[in-house]
């Protein structure tokens, strides 16, 4: 009985999990297609630093503060206040490494063992700033996905640092939904002049802080895995997955 009801949770898991995806990437669909009919138009890039703070049993959990950075692309609709884009952020959370004998044949060579917790947050959101002004404060909504890994790789250590073997493990991977509201402001540092007078390159920079509401996520955490004779043991933890991330970025309109 026990057994029937967690494979219906993963079932109702995945089925929403799938329609979220769907409804991704018909709005990713739909934004390529506003790229490719308003050529002209304004478009933005921007590259930011993010720190996030894991909320309720999500931060019991992790113990720790994410730390990353990630890219967005921008469109806003001509003549209007609506902005629509996407955006990605890779935040790491945990990292442990130690030595190894890379073979007890060669006990000179001695490499690093490296495992990397982290998580890749991607999301379609739309936005909606002041057309005018060189200060523009924003609201925004978002609706994507979070993939927390972990993955272990081998690497050189002290004078054998530029080693690397290509060998990497996936020790665990779940995807998640994750949905927000998220505020912010826009501030102009720079106009520079294009070849089109009409169309000046602005440079801004960019402070926000987004809620995003996480599903539910199976992963793991510095200490979670275990070695004992050869083997590895993996103790997983499991709750949703929200968090508060804050950001600030540099951004070019063009």
């Amino acid at each position: 009985m026990e057994e029937a009801k967690m494979a219906r949770k993963q079932e109702i898991k995945l089925s929403r999990l799938n329609i979220l995806m769907n409804l991704t990437i018909f709005l990713l669909g739909l934004f390529i297609n506003c790229l490719c009919l308003s050529a002209m138009e304004r478009f933005g890039l921007g590259l930011d630093f993010s720190l996030a703070q894991p909320q309720a049993d999500f931060q019991k959990n992790l113990e720790t503060t994410p730390i990353g950075g990630g890219i967005t692309l921008a469109y806003r609709v001509p003549r209007s206040s609506w902005v629509f884009g996407l955006s990605f952020t890779f935040l790491e959370y945990g990292r442990e490494r130690r030595p190894e004998l890379l073979s007890p044949n060669i006990p000179e060579l001695i490499i690093d063992v490296v495992t990397i917790y982290s998580m890749l947050l991607g999301h379609v959101f739309i936005r909606y700033s002041p057309l005018k002004g060189s200060v523009k404060p924003y609201l925004e909504g978002l609706i994507g996905f979070n993939h927390l890994r972990t993955e272990t790789s081998l690497k050189g250590s002290g004078d054998s640092s530029s080693y690397h073997s290509g060998i990497k493990a996936r020790n665990a991977s779940d995807w998640t939904s994750s949905l927000g509201l998220g505020a912010g402001v826009a501030s102009r540092l720079l106009t520079i002049r294009s070849r089109r007078p009409s169309r000046p390159i602005y440079l801004m920079a960019d402070i926000a802080a987004r809620y995003l509401k996480g599903g539910l996520a199976q992963y793991l955490r510095e200490g979670s895995i275990e070695r004992k004779e050869g083997t590895a043991f993996y103790h997983f933890y499991s709750s949703r997955t929200d968090l508060i991330r804050g950001s600030v970025s540099l951004f070019i309109w063009f």
